[in-house]
């Protein structure tokens, strides 16, 4: 079982430690020229104007070469890789992409973390043919290096459903069990029937197949890179991060023998639900102030309160004398605690996120004003009254039964 340094915490230390213990993961997207793969890219992360390639128009490519792109704040590299013409250079164009993957094997023999962790190989669907140099190339990536890859078939907006289903069956053919997504940006697909655009703008399976596909050390990364994903950074937030945290809290209890009733207001709590703020904060893809953000935190009263009627009834119903009880009241208490207070957080940056869009963008609207004392004594009331909505106590429950010393 982890054990949390609360006695090395630093406030400053921790929220640059979020950011350096992240993997990036490194994504390539190839393809021929001209089938929109940095739409794909602007369209799909989270960069600024200066952060991402140039899109090009009138199927005229504006990326030269491969261009590692990792925009600032972002925990993934994307490599956008300039696209082939047929029958031109298709050599050239698989020795590059070929000569990137390779590089990055030999730079980190050993660091798997620093090679190309999947390759996301574009089609054009208006083009309705699968090449050869296409078949080639991904044959080739998948034998010599193992890395994941799936096709995206882009510019759906320019094929009928025949064509479509045509040209998966043509590149199934040629390699069996590819996994095959659509794709159009949404400028081209504003007046479609929502039916039909969920079925052809696959923007949900696209990131899903990649993350699924991913480490799961380098999904801290990937998760708030993705633009609308909400509900991908909720799953993790919830299956990951707070339950991190709240076996950390437990663990803490019994590694220090803290026993007094109740372990809320103790330095190692409060110090240990900071850094679950910073990392829930920066998992939902939010820039802030940390000086102000802590303040907030560490003002919010009503989390000491909550974990003093915890304990108190907690003492009443648990069957155990002396020490024993007051450790598993302080475990329970300090996991429990630690996974409410994770929710808030939660809820509050889901909030904000929302709130951003009315406000017109973060930058007119920044977190840690909006993340106030009062805003988050809210929340966090509510999350306790709905405690079994949030699964607190299945939570709770594997964190203290986690956070026992092994017997001798």
């Amino acid at each position: 079982m982890d054990r949390f340094d609360y006695e090395n915490f630093n406030f400053d230390d921790a929220f640059e430690s979020v950011q350096s213990e992240i993997k990036k993961p490194n994504i390539l997207i190839c393809g021929a020229t001209g089938v929109g793969k940095s739409t794909l890219i602007r369209d799909l992360f989270r960069m600024g104007e200066a952060e991402g390639p140039e899109i090009g128009k009138q199927g005229r490519s504006k990326t030269a070469g491969i261009h590692a792109y990792s925009p600032e704040g972002a925990g993934i590299t994307l490599y956008d890789s300039q696209g082939y013409n047929i029958g031109a250079d298709e050599n050239k164009f698989m020795k590059d992409i070929l000569g990137v993957i390779e590089k990055k094997v030999r730079e980190n023999p050993e660091d798997m973390s620093g090679h190309i962790h999947e390759v996301w190989y574009c089609v054009s669907a208006a083009n309705n043919r699968f090449f050869d140099a296409d078949k080639k190339m991904i044959l080739e990536i998948q034998k010599k290096y193992s890395i994941p890859v799936m096709v995206i078939l882009t510019k759906v907006d320019c094929a009928d459903e025949e064509g479509i289903s045509c040209l998966k069956e043509a590149i199934l053919d040629k390699i069996p069990g590819i996994p095959i997504f659509t794709y159009a940006c949404d400028e081209k697909t504003a007046d479609w029937d929502e039916e039909i655009k969920k079925r052809y703008v696959q923007k949900e399976e696209i990131t899903e197949w990649a993350l699924m596909h991913l480490d799961e050390s380098l999904r801290a990364g990937f998760i708030p890179s993705i633009k609308k994903s909400l509900q991908m950074k909720r799953k993790f937030i919830s299956g990951k991060v707070i339950p991190k945290y709240a076996a950390l809290a437990a663990g803490t209890v019994v590694a220090t023998s803290f026993i007094s009733v109740p372990f809320t207001d103790s330095v190692p709590l409060m110090a240990m639900q900071v850094k679950m703020s910073y990392e829930i904060i920066n998992g939902y893809g939010i820039r802030t102030e940390k000086q102000q953000m802590v303040a907030n935190l560490l003002g919010t009263s009503a989390v000491s309160a909550l974990g003093r009627t915890l304990a108190t009834s907690l003492v009443k119903v648990i069957p155990v004398a002396g020490n024993v009880i007051n450790a598993t009241v302080n475990s329970t208490v300090a996991a429990s605690i630690t996974a409410t207070l994770g929710f808030a957080i939660a809820i509050v940056c889901e909030q904000y996120l929302a709130a951003c869009v009315d406000n017109n963008g973060a930058e007119n609207l920044p977190f840690a004003e909006y993340m106030d004392s009062d805003r988050l004594k809210e929340v966090f009331k509510y999350v306790n009254t709905h405690r079994n909505e949030f699964n607190i106590m299945e939570i709770t429950k594997i964190a203290v039964k986690n956070s026992r010393k092994p017997e001798a």
